[in-house]
């Protein structure tokens, strides 16, 4: 395939991915990247090998978009990024897909539209939608099926999925708690993306009820017809990124999240990989029943 020109837009409050994901493609200058607002973005791009870690041969990001020309400017001496175009729509006609960097779900539909219909490629970050109606908006603006992709990157983590020798301790996973740090209408989906992943045979959804909140915090109890899980934001409060599974051969598995750049690596990968083809690299039903549970989760 082609190396594709990629737009990416950013930037939302206390989400840095348009410097990571711009500099997974093109990478960073050292100097300007130490600058990122975000430390731990240039202590663990700085951990890979350039370029042979990265995804150079696939795409360059060769614009950027930010609702501030300078946090634009920073970005893109960061991460090496030729233009900075002053609206969105100046995109259109210059790049061949877009990275939506920016996790304000409610800003998707109107930074997403115009680019659907113009039928470019699109990246949007986690989670697409607070509501299964809003996400179901955004996806009628598809000019063909599989023009866009979204998930938490998280829900390739090989750290937080469990290994074939960990199934083979636990037996049949029936129970799991999970934490997060921050909201649940933006954290919670990176471990609800990963259980719905690697549970496939979960079954169908029956219940989501909030079982306590508190000044943010808040634990959201979430039954399918062969699983049970128990998930928790911790708000204000820290919180690790942590799934622990209960299995019925009476074992307990706890995995932790901690390294973010093969995460993001692999979903960007599978986005640039899967342009132009008719399969989907995830399931829409799945997008959508993780998108119920978030709103349940809201508004419960």
């Amino acid at each position: 395939m082609k190396k594709l020109n990629l737009g990416v837009i950013g930037i939302s409050e206390g989400n840095g991915h348009p410097y990571s994901w711009a500099a997974i493609f093109n990478g960073f200058d050292h100097d300007e990247m130490s600058k990122c607002p975000f430390p731990v973005i240039p202590q663990y791009l700085s951990e890979e090998k350039y370029p042979e870690d990265f995804l150079v041969d696939l795409g360059e990001v060769t614009h950027v978009w930010s609702q501030d020309v300078e946090e634009s400017n920073m970005i893109a001496k960061s991460a090496k990024i030729p233009h900075v175009v002053n609206k969105l729509e100046d995109m259109i006609g210059n790049v061949d897909a877009v990275l939506l960097a920016r996790d304000d779900a409610e800003n998707h539909l109107r930074m997403s539209k115009s680019f659907l219909q113009a039928g470019i490629p699109i990246f949007i970050d986690k989670p697409l939608a607070y509501s299964l109606k809003t996400a179901q908006d955004i996806l009628s603006y598809q000019t063909y099926e599989g023009q866009l992709y979204t998930c938490s990157s998280l829900r390739y983590s090989t750290e937080l999925l469990l290994s074939e020798e960990q199934i083979k301790t636990l037996g049949d996973v029936y129970f799991i708690e999970a934490t997060v740090p921050k909201s649940w209408e933006k954290y919670a989906i990176h471990v609800i993306e990963p259980i719905i992943a690697g549970n496939p045979s979960r079954g169908n959804l029956l219940n989501v009820k909030v079982i306590y909140k508190r000044e943010g915090l808040k634990k959201v109890l979430v039954e399918w017809e062969n699983l049970t899980a128990v998930i928790s934001a911790y708000g204000v409060f820290s919180s690790p990124i942590e799934i622990k599974y209960f299995g019925s051969n009476g074992q307990a598995q706890t995995n932790r999240f901690t390294s973010a750049f093969p995460s993001f690596k692999k979903s960007l990968e599978t986005f640039v990989l899967n342009i132009g083809k008719n399969d989907l690299p995830i399931p829409r039903n799945e997008t959508l029943e993780i998108i119920n549970i978030i709103e349940k989760g809201i508004n419960g």
